[in-house]
């Protein structure tokens, strides 16, 4: 896990100097759609993001509860190993067959009993760990969809760069052009 945080920091990292450089000029409505289409992208991201937060916190209050019953299970079994044993135990020694069959039905019920704990706390165990597995895998899907919050972040600050270098570029040839047509007016003005 901390190998792929390591390389998502990296990544971002080499986003950051990727993006840095000198804007370009732009077809600004082709930029500003490109703009909105990566923030309706940031946002079902973000959105997703906050969806598996909300699973992962629900997987792992439920492991919470995997866990205590499981220990509760483990202290069970216990208790019935005991019982199981002096019920074995009483069931030998006794000679009165019908003490011996009671004995020996309570037994059983007991070995019943202790296949029963034993069979819901393998579930329980497997479980916790497919939690685990889908834990990791959300957190994983979680880092991937900041990774690419950021990209598109990156990219929308560099589109936005290069708009305001567009449009400064448009204001500089607009006023240039009216200087133009002044001059235009101003010397036709003069062949009447």
């Amino acid at each position: 896990m901390f190998k792929k945080h390591f390389i998502i920091i990296i990544a971002m990292f080499t986003l950051v100097f990727a993006y840095s450089a000198d804007p370009k000029y732009v077809d600004v409505v082709t930029a500003k759609n490109r703009i909105s289409a990566l923030e309706k992208t940031n946002t079902d991201l973000n959105a997703k993001a906050d969806s598996l937060r909300t699973e992962i916190k629900n997987l792992e209050e439920k492991n919470v509860k995997n866990t205590k019953q499981i220990e509760d299970i483990k202290s069970t079994l216990d208790k019935v190993n005991v019982r199981s044993s002096a019920l074995y135990y009483y069931a030998k020694e006794v000679i009165d067959v019908e003490t011996k069959k009671a004995a020996m039905d309570s037994y059983n019920k007991n070995l019943d009993l202790k296949k029963k704990l034993e069979a819901k706390k393998e579930e329980l165990e497997k479980e916790t760990k497919s939690n685990n597995e889908k834990i990791q895998q959300n957190t994983d899907q979680i880092c991937d969809s900041l990774y690419k919050v950021e990209r598109n972040t990156y990219e929308i600050r560099n589109l936005q760069a290069s708009i305001d270098k567009t449009n400064n570029q448009t204001e500089y040839v607009n006023g240039y052009i009216k200087q133009v047509d002044s001059f235009t007016s101003e010397a036709e003005a003069l062949l009447k």
